[in-house]
């Protein structure tokens, strides 16, 4: 059965992944899937002793030179639909959970229920239904109920997967966690 077999690759990846970082002291994408369309999703795995909070923590795709997500203190230059930014981009904030230690937590970049249609399983967040959409539309979609099924958020061909930090403070920097480029 192809499910039983998609959920036994995801979960022996994901041990595996965790096994190569375990010296690692900040959060790590572990596993990237881009198709198909129905099937995107990044687990993220919290390599250390700790319960990391996600709060201020944030994911983007969105790589656009003039509006780059680490103006994002300033309030101004990280966003614009007008400047480059697609339908296809998104910058969103992680809501107020925690990533267990040496766990991972599963963000579908679909609706929780075509995911689950997919997988069989719930991931743990959606980007449609959980994330924190920062205002002017940085989540695609996530204000528009005739959103297709079928969009697609990440590239196949190439794109960019920056997960952040910021404490929300105007006076402190964005620190990069990690990254992901193909293409």
């Amino acid at each position: 059965d192809s499910k039983l077999k998609n959920i036994f690759n995801f979960l022996l990846s994901s041990i595996l992944i965790g096994i190569c970082f375990s010296s690692t002291n900040h959060l790590v994408f572990s596993r990237i899937t881009i198709a198909p369309t129905e099937a995107e999703f990044v687990s993220i795995y919290n390599p250390t002793d700790e319960p990391v909070p996600l709060s201020d923590y944030y994911i983007t795709d969105s790589n656009i030179d003039e509006n780059l997500y680490y103006n994002l203190p300033t309030g101004e230059n990280f966003w614009s639909s007008n400047l480059g930014q697609t339908p296809f981009d998104f910058l969103a904030r992680f809501p107020d959970v925690d990533i267990a230690p040496y766990d991972s937590l599963t963000l579908a970049f679909q609706k929780d229920s075509i995911f689950k249609s997919y997988y069989s399983f719930d991931p743990d967040l959606s980007i449609y239904e959980d994330m924190i959409d920062l205002g002017d539309g940085t989540i695609s979609c996530s204000s528009n109920e005739a959103c297709p099924d079928d969009f697609e958020l990440l590239h196949d061909n190439s794109e960019v997967l920056i997960l952040f930090y910021w404490d929300g403070e105007e006076s402190s920097p964005v620190k990069d966690v990690d990254y992901f480029l193909w293409g």
